[in-house]
Parts: C-alpha cells; sequence; structure tokens
C-alpha cells in the first residue's frame, strides 16, 4: 500500500544449525525495541512523511547480541501536502477571496443602483403627496376660518342675545356673573329682566355645549323672552312648566322615533321688591344662600325642561324673605364637574360651596375674580393640564 513498507533481515551463526531471536524498531515510529522474535520481517504502514531510521540486532543462543544494523530512510509527502502545494492553495485562497468581493461589490452596486432608483420613485411619490397635502392643508384651514368665522359670528350673536352686566347691576348693584363657555359658544347661559317691580334672573345648563349648546341657549333665550316680557309671567315655577311646553313643542318632541330628547336645567328667582321676598324654582339646578357664614340649599325639582319631562310637569317654589346679608348663588354644574388638582378628579359641589363661603365676605367683583382663579388654578395643578370640560355660569347676588 501507499507509505508501506517491509523489512527483510538475516544474521548469520555458523556453531551450529540454531535460528537467532531478533529485536527492531524503528526510529520516528517506535518508542522502544520489538520483543525478541525469530521473525526475520517487519512491516510497517501507513507512514507519515519524514525521516526514518530502522534498526535491528539479533541475539544468538547463549545471549550474545549483534550489533545493531540500521538503514535510514525518508518518506516525501504525498503532492497535496507540499511546500509548492501550500503556495497553490494560498493563491487559490486569495483569487476566492478577490472573486468574492468582486461578485459582492457588484451585486451591492446593483442592489444600490436599485436602492436609488425606489428612492427617486419613493421622493417622487412623496413631493405629490406632500403637494397633494399641502393643497388640503390650505383646503381645511380654510374651512376651519371659515368654520371659527361662522361660529365667532354665532358668539356676537349669542352675546348680544345675554342680558349686559350693567342692566343687572343698574337694579342688583351687588352681583356677579361668571361666564366661561368650553368652546367659543356656550351651552349654558343666564337671563335677566324686570317687570315692574319684579327682577327675573335665570341660569340654565342646556345640553350639549359648543355649537348644539348654543342653539339650545338661543332657543331658551327666545322662549323666556315672550313668556316673561311679552306674556308677563313671573312665577319662577310657571315660568319653568311654560319653558318645557314650548321647549317641546320647538323641538317636535314626542312626535315619534326621530324627535330630539334634548332640553336643559335651570333655577329661576324672582325678586318682588314691593313685598321684600324672592320665589325661587328650579330644574335640576338648586338655589345657595349664604348667611352668617352658613351654606343652606334649597333642592330643585328632579326633573328637566324639555326631553322626557311631561308636559304638564309642575316646579315647585319656595318663597324666601329677603333679609339684609343674604348672599344667593345660581350655578350650572360646569364648575364643579371640572378635572383638575393633583389626582385629575372633579372639582366637586362640596368644594365649590367651601370657596364659595371662604369668599362672600369681598366684593362681588372680587368674588367673581376669585372664583375664576381658583378653577383656572385647579385645571394647571394636574399634569398634564386639564382642558375645560364644559361651558361654567355662576351668578351671585344680594338684594
Amino acid at each position: 500500500g501507499l507509505n508501506d513498507v517491509k523489512f527483510r533481515f538475516a544474521s548469520p551463526y555458523f556453531e551450529d544449525e540454531h535460528t537467532p531471536d531478533y529485536s527492531f524498531k524503528l526510529e520516528g515510529k517506535d518508542t522502544q525495541w520489538s520483543s525478541l522474535t525469530t521473525d526475520n520481517t517487519a512491516n510497517y504502514t501507513n507512514l507519515y512523511e519524514g525521516d526514518y531510521v530502522f534498526k535491528v540486532k539479533s541475539e544468538n543462543i547463549y545471549g550474545s547480541s549483534s550489533d545493531v544494523a540500521y538503514f535510514k530512510f525518508s518518506v516525501l509527502p504525498p503532492w497535496y501536502r507540499t511546500f509548492i502545494a501550500y503556495v497553490m492553495y494560498f493563491i487559490f485562497f486569495i483569487l476566492l477571496i478577490i472573486i468574492a468581493i468582486k461578485i459582492s461589490s457588484k451585486r451591492l452596486k446593483a442592489k444600490n443602483e436599485w436602492l436609488e432608483g425606489v428612492v427617486v420613485e419613493r421622493t417622487k411619490e412623496i413631493s405629490e403627496k406632500n403637494l397633494d397635502l399641502e393643497y388640503k392643508n390650505e383646503e381645511i384651514s380654510e374651512q376651519k376660518r371659515e368654520i371659527e368665522d361662522s361660529i365667532n359670528y354665532a358668539k356676537r350673536i349669542q352675546t348680544a342675545i345675554l342680558p349686559l352686566d350693567e342692566e343687572m347691576k343698574r337694579s342688583l348693584p351687588n352681583s356677579f356673573v361668571l361666564f366661561k363657555p368650553k368652546d367659543i359658544v356656550s351651552g349654558d347661559f343666564y337671563w335677566y329682566t324686570r317687570q315692574e317691580n319684579k327682577l327675573v334672573i335665570v341660569c340654565a345648563d342646556c345640553t350639549g355645549h359648543g355649537v348644539p349648546g348654543a342653539f339650545m341657549s338661543m332657543i331658551g333665550s327666545d322662549r323666556l323672552n315672550i313668556i316673561v316680557n311679552e306674556r308677563h309671567e313671573t312665577s319662577p315655577g310657571k315660568i319653568l312648566a311654560e319653558l318645557n311646553r314650548a321647549i317641546k313643542n320647538t323641538l317636535k318632541q314626542g312626535e315619534g322615533k326621530g324627535s330630539t330628547k334634548d332640553g336643559m336645567d335651570a333655577a329661576i328667582c324672582t325678586i318682588n321688591l314691593d313685598t321684600n321676598e324672592m320665589v325661587y324654582s328650579g330644574a335640576y339646578r338648586p338655589l345657595w344662600i349664604v348667611k352668617g357664614g352658613v351654606l343652606e340649599e334649597v333642592k330643585a325639582t328632579k326633573v328637566a325642561v324639555a326631553g322626557f319631562t311631561p308636559d304638564d310637569q309642575i316646579f315647585d317654589e319656595h318663597t324666601i324673605k329677603l333679609e339684609k346679608g343674604h348672599q344667593f348663588y345660581l350655578t350650572s354644574d360646569g364648575y364643579a364637574d371640572q378635572f383638575g388638582g393633583k389626582r385629575g378628579k372633579k372639582y366637586m359641589v362640596k368644594a365649590m360651596k367651601s370657596f364659595i363661603i371662604e369668599n362672600c365676605d369681598k366684593t362681588y367683583s372680587e368674588q367673581s375674580q376669585s372664583l375664576e382663579n381658583e378653577i383656572v388654578r385647579w385645571m394647571a395643578s394636574f399634569e398634564p393640564h386639564c382642558e375645560q370640560i364644559d361651558d361654567i355660569c355662576v351668578i351671585g347676588f344680594e338684594v
């Protein structure tokens, strides 16, 4: 076989015919001499390339050893493990790397060219979309301006319908109205008129806010003008009853599935300057009376104006004898329901009552400013800043 070596050896002995024993080793492979044997051959297979020395000695019957005979030889490596082969391997490896780099570069260049084409195409698409978006943004901005202009015009109309502070202050110099719409126009509204020696004050909270609420507030103001200023009805309970029927009529409520269920909560006070008495009636909105630093609440009838309320609904009236130092407050639910504070909770009615008691000794303009500052502080004290969630209307007065 390949790299197989077979040695045959002999040792002459002339005294008799006895065959000598042999011991041998192959330096470069064996580490020690072989055991004595009469076999005069040694076989080595699959020898690795390198230099070898085969040594052999004999021993006669008397135990005498001969001189060591040796034979030097070399096994050459196969062609694929020669220096030239390794040089060729190295050159072939370098060529493979160069070819791989060139192939990768070519692929990368092709990929980059494709990507550049995609980027150009996408850039073109994005540019077209941006132009389209700019056009749409301009269109939306124009529509927004038109809507805002319309709502601002509606605000001017609503403001014109609401009574002026001066009107109320001529008869009630100690009074204030805190009016803060959530949006530009409001679903809350206040109303005031004087019929001879009777003063009628209304604080109302319509369904919804913004434009829908403003529509309801304008309907409410218009119906109040008819009921009080034209028909001269000044009884709060009767005003609420007629207002209930009028709004249900106007909105065609109760005439089928398509009818709306919108309405309003309201509190009405009629002050009789001749008898020095005030009559109050409320639809879900109470009257607060502060006297001697104590706040008392006069309960409202627990039904709303219009919506699900029947046409013949009666609203309870409460007569209060006016005394010096009595302070009266009407409010929608927007102030107490406003979120804020460190935990983002509602302000609550209890806190609002306490704040009114704490500030009731101030002038009415100062009370109005304090109430406004307090609710702004409450909204700002929560992170992120709480937006106003509902319209706010608070009326304070004394006779």
